[in-house]
């Protein structure tokens, strides 16, 4: 039973990335234009949500309505809500903070304002086309099915390597950031990666933290990737300039972005010292433990993890 449910776990991860790639690599294959060019690099991240729906259908360990509830619990510690909103943002100013201090470099106060104001339309459409179809799957599914069979801190550096390595057709695409930041800064995929773990590692502790609320997870990951565009309105580039920007601009880019990442590699240690390899399981650990010393029977099933919401 456990080495089955492993090997779902892996067909699971094989599906979503199979089929992204399919969409994603076409773009740049067939050199993709205009609406066929949108369609297919949006239907990109809904391949983690259909292959979710399936799997839990498959499963039937629980309805889809009792999966999908989680999507709207919003009620979580005051202290969870300000850790969901305040690590993207703090991250970010630390970053720019830090480059700003070390280079003496003046923020793009135009394009930074410019690009503020764009968060009412922003954050609507990042939920709809990004992060809802992503964190459904990645937090509000397999989360849970990796915590069964190892630590969450385990879990978590699994699922960010494979959240990473999910990405790899953006960075053949040149409209995206992974694509930009790879021409500017050259080896930027082993950062992402990177970055993706310790991610990962943070988003784990506050979805455990959150009694497992992927709402939480989606509004996260929403304000993470709304405020990392930030960090390019900071330099003062934009997608069309990747290949014109001169030297010294790349330099203070390759600044921000190490310091970004190197801030949420320090926030995850935070965390991991905090709780140790639990990341924030307590109300649910025990669906995700084993019974005394033998590590092939579990305090619960899957489908006892699913009723405990009820």
């Amino acid at each position: 039973m456990k080495t089955n449910k492993k090997t779902n776990i892996i067909v699971y991860f094989l599906t979503v990335l199979g089929l992204t790639y399919i969409f994603w690599f076409a773009i740049p294959i067939l050199n993709l234009t205009g609406t066929l060019y949108y369609v297919f690099l949006f239907l990109g991240p809904f391949q983690p949500l259909f292959v979710t729906l399936a799997f839990v259908k498959k499963d039937n360990e629980t309805t889809l309505k009792q999966f999908l509830k989680r999507c709207i619990k919003v009620k979580n510690p005051i202290s969870i809500n300000l850790l969901t909103f305040l690590i993207p943002i703090g991250t970010v100013i630390v970053a720019i903070g830090y480059t700003f201090i070390s280079l003496n470099h003046t923020p793009n106060i135009e394009m930074c304002v410019s690009y503020l104001s764009s968060i009412v339309i922003m954050i609507p459409f990042l939920i709809a086309f990004n992060t809802f179809p992503e964190e459904v799957a990645w937090r509000g599914y397999i989360l849970d099915k990796l915590q069964i069979h190892y630590s969450p801190l385990k879990a978590s550096i699994l699922l960010g390597f494979v959240w990473g390595i999910w990405h790899i057709p953006l960075f053949f695409i040149t409209s995206s950031s992974q694509s930009m930041l790879n021409i500017l800064m050259g080896n930027y995929f082993f950062k992402f990666i990177i970055m993706t773990i310790a991610t990962s590692i943070i988003m784990t502790y506050i979805y455990n933290r959150s009694e497992r609320s992927t709402f939480t997870a989606i509004v996260f990951h929403t304000f993470f990737n709304f405020f990392f565009g930030l960090l390019f309105a900071y330099v003062g580039i934009n997608t069309d300039e990747v290949l014109t920007v001169n030297s010294e601009v790349k330099m203070i880019l390759l600044n921000v972005m190490d310091n970004f990442i190197l801030v949420l590699v320090v926030i995850a240690l935070i965390f991991i010292l905090k709780s140790g390899e639990q990341l924030g399981l307590k109300k649910y650990a025990s669906a995700f433990t084993c019974k005394g010393n033998d590590k092939n029977s579990y305090s619960k099933t899957d489908t006892d993890v699913y009723a405990d919401e009820s």
